[in-house]
């Protein structure tokens, strides 16, 4: 397995700055803990992405820290298809968008952003780490280590469901893509990323 990350240099290639869907915040503080983690993103209407940045396109773009949106050219999208590659179950046309002068101008690229469901996660208890202070309302927690790129990640095998795309079920922000993904990215020559080891997925 290897972690998939994306380039965000403003110099090599565009990127997604802004979801023009997004409306609001929806703050819900938990009842019992206080937490405010079970603040919800509102969206309305169809997804559409702001970009900036230079003007190539690359094939791979991320939108988002937590949960991260995973969008991809039209090119990757024929492959994804034609290699039967498994792990997502929508892909929606997403429409992009610059500012200019104030305005926006619709960019003329196709690109899909993929639902990703196929779900891997880590071995805490070989990594050391546990979850402590969990809410049993909201399910809210602290992981008990902070420094988490001074630890080697270790998965649970056992947990995958054998998907060529997935996330971690623990961290649902990173994406893992399977070995033979990988050969077929770097086969195609897809632009805008790169990949980690397994056990490399924290470090900075």
């Amino acid at each position: 397995m290897f972690n998939i990350f994306v380039f965000y240099s403003e110099y090599k290639y565009c990127y997604a700055v802004k979801n023009l869907a997004f409306v609001g915040l929806k703050e819900e503080k938990c009842p019992h803990c206080g937490c405010q983690d079970a603040t919800q993103l509102v969206f309305q209407g169809d997804d559409a992405l702001l970009i900036d940045g230079a003007k190539s396109y690359p094939d791979c773009m991320l939108y988002g820290s937590v949960g991260l949106s995973f969008i991809v050219s039209e090119r990757v999208m024929e492959v994804l298809r034609q290699e039967n590659i498994t792990g997502y179950d929508e892909a929606k046309k997403v429409s992009l968008y610059r500012s200019r002068y104030g305005k926006l101008v619709k960019q003329d690229p196709n690109y899909y952003m993929i639902n990703i469901t196929g779900s891997i996660d880590l071995d805490l208890k070989a990594m050391s780490l546990k979850k402590k202070n969990v809410c049993p309302m909201c399910g809210s927690f602290k992981w008990s280590r902070q420094r988490l790129y001074t630890i080697d990640s270790v998965f649970d095998m056992n947990t995958w469901d054998g998907s060529d795309i997935c996330r971690i079920k623990s961290f649902p922000g990173y994406i893992m893509i399977s070995d033979r993904l990988k050969e077929i990215f770097e086969k195609h020559k897809f632009t805008g990323a790169s990949f980690k080891k397994e056990n490399e997925i924290f470090k900075i």
